[in-house]
């Protein structure tokens, strides 16, 4: 087992605690269904933009769709051209301009404790939010 130091341990506990919250906003704010076709069941929280190669979108709401599962998996497997022209299409131009203008600002991102801590806030905030 690798030695965690107790910082990297409260890091990664909000990092969890985080992508958690990020899941529930991004469900609930499709109102538990899938926004591609409408299914309800077993859905997914699925990020647009790859977290991996895109951390600063990572905890943004805004890279969330809400997706049935088997649509989930057909885009993993097919691709997704045709996302981003129905959620252009949902959510509007400015929308994607707007996450674009992020993405643009991502590179060498850390998240750092504080940071994961008012991500956390500002993520508990926006769930109490959505009706």
């Amino acid at each position: 087992m690798t030695y965690k130091s107790p910082r990297r341990k409260l890091q990664d506990k909000l990092a969890k605690e985080c992508m958690d919250l990020w899941q529930q906003i991004v469900k609930k704010r499709a109102k538990y269904k899938c926004e591609i076709t409408g299914q309800k069941g077993v859905i997914h929280a699925h990020h647009i933009w790859h977290r991996r190669n895109f951390p600063i979108l990572r905890y943004n709401p805004h890279n969330g769709v809400c997706l049935h599962k088997d649509e989930h998996y057909r885009l993993h497997k097919q691709g997704e051209g045709e996302l981003m022209g129905v959620l252009i299409k949902q959510r509007g131009q400015q929308w994607f301009d707007d996450i674009m203008e992020t993405k643009r600002n991502n590179e060498g991102y850390q998240y750092t404790v504080e940071i994961l801590q008012g991500i956390k806030i500002g993520l508990e905030t926006m769930l109490k939010g959505i009706k």
